[in-house]
């Protein structure tokens, strides 16, 4: 059984992607909230990690807000950018990594 680790996931995708994978018996869902999982504290990511030892992440983590990531810089530097790195740096080897991101990094189609 794979063992998936779901970080954001109280956001609407974590709580979708969570629901689905539930149906799939081959797979064990770890669904953490940022009160579970604090991706930007990297001593919690790495207990957290070596707790769960997942096969997969799911990286839903992150501040979307935009206007309050313009205010506040460092701190969404540190839940988007520093956030994944910290996953990556101490998830298990062997274990993928798959970051999603919305459209407000990316903008909408079109502009």
């Amino acid at each position: 059984m794979k063992k998936v680790l779901i970080t954001g996931a109280n956001g609407i995708v974590g709580n979708a992607l969570t629901s689905l994978l539930k149906n799939y018996k081959e797979y064990e869902i770890y669904s953490l909230s940022r009160q579970k999982l604090n991706i930007s504290n990297e001593d919690h990511v790495r207990i957290q990690l070596q707790q769960y030892q997942p096969d997969i992440i799911v990286n839903l983590a992150a501040k979307t807000d935009v206007e309050a990531c313009e205010y506040d810089f460092k701190r969404t530097m540190i839940v988007n950018s520093m956030g994944p790195l910290y996953l990556a740096t101490h998830s298990p080897k062997g274990c993928k990594i798959i970051h999603i991101s919305s459209a407000s990094v990316f903008g909408k189609r079109g502009t």
